[in-house]
């Protein structure tokens, strides 16, 4: 993935005078049974989304959350009397359904849907009746004082932070001073998010024993790191480590040294050349040439590879290797819509992109195929051959914190 990321803008703005609306388009879509899902976004263009049938829906979402009407401009083929179905959502969670009778206007037309009761949304689903019609774009209109992203479209790129690549054998450490707290009184992380501890500061800054971080398993033992390359593919700071007295730290066993997340960086032993993705529970898997490696992960692959000790690997297992045919399980992509899928034994769930965080997943591990970038047709062509799984939303049980 490259270090240098464009700034998009996630929807089309139309930015009227102070104290009137603003209407925010759909900057995502997720669809069944459709043709051309991609034209559902950004603003109305002549391009349409169209139903192949009327067991095949649409699901446009918006950057943010709004309880208005929702408005929709269509594409039909004659000026007839059309129905659908409007699930009104957010993340997961059906909050309303309408069912809204229209007469439709050729070739095209808007049409309103209201929310009736007021319900907070940030995506909805259409299932249409027959005759059937298309969507050409999806929008709602909220208060000129709120928030939006303006972010014009030539924005300068930014640079990531790059992370280390040094192998360190030591634990993972940090010098700051943590307040003994719970992380689940003060974090917006999912439920799942696995506690981490360090031993109390003696406040002597010769001494190292006091500053190795652990995450503490499912089974009560505490899991060292065995390099910053490892805890940053785990987790994106240090805000929610927990200091404890010895006594408490000595009533948790020492475990075995975490593993590099999976689904995150690719790894490879020094002085070797192969490289592997990594999946749940530490299996990796062979990426058997460099034309494979390209397909799922771009021309900068190299740059997601990350070196582990050779006094870890025993800790890994060896899977078969991959093929162009199938991505690894864990994989996580951000498509030519902007839309950020999980994949996962053949499937693909959609993950909210305001619940990423929530579920630990962070910018830096997620592979970019999008019109900016140089994969080829193929990777995304493939990504659209796994069935699509429900959703996720913010209160399901990821497994993102398997370890």
């Amino acid at each position: 993935m490259k270090k240098l990321l464009p700034l998009f803008i996630l929807s089309l703005l139309l930015l009227p005078a102070a104290g009137s609306a603003v209407s925010i388009y759909s900057n995502v879509a997720v669809t069944s049974g459709t043709v051309n899902p991609g034209n559902i976004t950004g603003a109305p263009d002549g391009s349409a989304t169209t139903f192949a049938s009327t067991s095949g829906w649409a699901e446009p979402g918006f950057p943010q959350t709004s309880s208005g009407d929702v408005v929709m401009q269509y594409t039909a083929d004659s000026t007839d009397f059309y129905s659908m179905t409007v699930w009104f959502m957010n993340g997961g969670s059906i909050e309303h359904t309408a069912l809204v009778a229209f007469l439709g206007t050729s070739p095209t037309g808007t049409e309103t849907i209201s929310n009736i009761n007021g319900v907070t949304f940030d995506r909805i689903r259409i299932m249409p009746d027959e005759p059937l019609f298309g969507v050409d774009s999806v929008w709602i209109d909220i208060a000129a004082d709120e928030p939006v992203d303006s972010t014009p479209a030539d924005a300068t790129p930014v640079d990531l932070p790059d992370e280390p690549d040094a192998v360190d054998d030591d634990p993972v450490v940090i010098n700051e001073t943590i307040e003994e707290t719970s992380h689940s009184e003060t974090s917006t992380r999912h439920s799942t998010y696995p506690v981490l501890v360090k031993l109390e500061s003696d406040g002597d800054p010769s001494t190292q024993y006091d500053t190795a971080v652990y995450a503490i398993d499912d089974q009560g033992k505490r899991r060292p790191f065995s390099g910053e390359s490892t805890y940053f593919s785990w987790f994106e700071d240090f805000d929610e480590v927990v200091e404890l007295s010895p006594s408490a730290m000595a009533a948790y066993s020492l475990g075995a040294t975490m593993p590099m997340h999976h689904g995150t960086w690719l790894v490879k032993i020094q002085s070797v050349n192969d490289v592997y993705a990594v999946e749940r529970g530490g299996v990796l898997r062979r990426i058997p040439d460099e034309a494979t490696a390209e397909l799922f992960y771009g021309a900068d692959w190299a740059d997601r590879v990350r070196d582990i000790s050779p006094t870890d690997w025993p800790r890994y297992t060896l899977g078969d290797d991959l093929s162009s045919s199938a991505h690894p399980d864990e994989f996580v992509v951000r498509d030519d819509n902007l839309v950020v899928w999980h994949v996962r034994d053949g499937v693909r769930r959609q993950v909210p992109e305001t619940d990423l965080a929530v579920h630990g997943i962070q910018s830096a591990h997620i592979v970019s195929y999008n019109a900016f970038e140089t994969f080829t047709d193929a990777a995304d062509n493939l990504l659209e051959s796994y069935s699509t799984g429900a959703i996720y939303a913010g209160t399901d049980d990821f497994d993102w914190y398997n370890f």
